[in-house]
């Protein structure tokens, strides 16, 4: 009988969740149907008001409506900039500045004629492709994360299944996520083979010592530590990839870094060292790991980075409490995930830094926290819908240059990596003369060409499997 009650009651929630949904579509719909209708003039916002939390006027656009900011004149950018200097909305195609290489053979069969026509064709629509699927987005945001009661619901649902006590989580959804010890939440990572992805990393290898380049790769601890033996190996396996691609770059002479080893070496604890509600590892272990590479650095490589930069005791740490909510404790909702504390780190010593990243029209000099964060983050929470993870290094860019005016030793680091790396290259940069960044998600640009025009000491990637 109990049984039949959970039953209905849990239909009855799932009707009432869907007819909801339904209601908004159409009213999202609506409203992009219907003709704007002429309106009187208002007075203009003030400066507070204009900004969204975290993002500037620009991304409060529908999306078919945007104007690319380089087509804008340096005073019209300069009007839409928010406190951090940067400029949201630009598309920049990083394969017109540095497209794929000519194959060496001048012959060309039928195919590639044909190849280099789609080539072409997609080009040509691009523009428009990126229309539709920013139109796609604006939708798909108005119907589901910010549709009216949405979180809300989401966070009935949640408690709902607690109190039923289902704690089940379905591993072939995506990024399935499960409760650790401790209370911090893993998301588990299924097997994958590693072959063609240690292939890709030896051709960079081999193609960077072929232009005088070194080459490391950086092996970054997960979530989910190997001696959770309930977890590792069984739900998430992500451990078990690692090993795997870290045999075949040694097997391949590749110099290799693996974090995993050096963070219980040094006594460290591996679940401390990540944020409870969220994937990525605390800015603190970001700066821990960044002193390792620079050890590493300067036994192999040649380089001269104080790792004094590093000690705990010259930074102080600005605690934001209970102001972050990770994109775990965001999956889960407030039903089951706290909001934890998050800080930003500043040095006690003298910094300045020259900072550029195209994407966000972000030319600067300034100290460490005034290069590094992007503070709009910070003074705009919004649990679900910000991350304050992004405060560092302005997350997710395509191209990222930094040049340390307090150093002068003309080396040159070349970083490829994603999110892992946003709270390592700050510390990084300390020590190194010119520190470039390389996001691969979001460069759609030749790797190999950009190596050709632009020479490193040393290529870095950091990657988690």
């Amino acid at each position: 009988m109990l049984n039949h009650l959970r039953k209905l009651i849990y239909h009855i929630a799932t009707f009432i969740v869907v007819a909801v949904m339904c209601v908004a579509m159409l009213v999202v719909i609506n409203e992009m149907l219907t003709p704007a209708e002429a309106s009187s003039v208002e007075e203009p916002a003030a400066e507070e008001d204009r900004l969204v939390p975290g993002e500037p006027v620009l991304e409060r656009l529908a999306a078919p409506e945007k104007t690319d900011p380089l087509s804008l004149t340096q005073a019209e950018r300069d009007a839409l900039r928010d406190r951090d200097g940067c400029v949201w909305g630009i598309h920049i195609d990083w394969s017109e500045r540095y497209p794929e290489q000519e194959p060496l053979s001048a012959e060309q069969s039928a195919f590639d004629h044909f190849a280099a026509w789609v080539d072409a064709l997609k080009q040509s629509t691009e523009p428009y492709e990126s229309q539709v699927q920013a139109a796609e987005q604006f939708v798909s945001d108005y119907t589901t994360d910010r549709a009216p009661f949405y979180q809300s619901m989401v966070e009935t649902a949640s408690r709902y299944d607690i109190s039923l006590g289902w704690k089940l989580a379905d591993l072939n959804s995506y990024n399935p996520i499960i409760m650790a010890e401790d209370n911090y939440f893993i998301t588990c990572v299924p097997r994958q083979d590693e072959e063609e992805r240690a292939a890709e990393i030896v051709a960079l290898d081999r193609y960077c010592a072929a232009r005088g380049m070194e080459h490391l790769y950086v092996t970054t601890p997960n979530d989910a530590c190997r001696e959770d033996t309930a977890i590792s190996g069984i739900m998430d396996f992500y451990n078990q990839n690692a090993d795997r691609l870290q045999r075949l770059l040694r097997l391949a002479d590749v110099d290799t870094i693996d974090l995993r080893d050096a963070l219980h070496e040094a006594g460290m604890d591996h679940h401390a060292s990540f944020f409870h509600t969220d994937h990525h590892w605390l800015p603190e272990t970001g700066r821990w790991a960044a002193s390792v590479i620079a050890d590493y650095l300067n036994e192999h490589y040649g380089f001269s980075v104080d790792p004094l930069y590093f000690a705990p005791i010259r930074w102080r740490s600005e605690v934001y409490e209970g102001a972050f909510l990770g994109s775990q404790g965001k999956k889960v909702t407030l039903a089951q995930a706290i909001p934890e504390d998050f800080s930003l780190l500043y040095p006690y010593f003298p910094t300045r830094f020259h900072i550029e990243i195209p994407s966000l029209d972000v030319d600067k000099s300034g100290s460490f926290g005034s290069a590094f964060y992007r503070m709009n983050v910070v003074r705009f929470q919004e649990e679900y819908h910000q991350s304050l993870y992004s405060a560092y290094f302005y997350g997710d860019q395509a191209l990222t240059r930094v040049h340390n005016e307090m150093v002068n030793d003309g080396k040159r680091v070349l970083v490829l990596g994603h999110s892992f790396d946003n709270c390592v290259l700050p510390f990084l940069a300390l020590g190194v003369e010119y520190l470039d960044s390389i996001d691969l998600r979001e460069f759609n640009g030749s790797l190999e060409t950009f190596l050709d025009e632009n020479h490193y000491d040393v290529v870095i990637e950091i990657y988690t499997e």
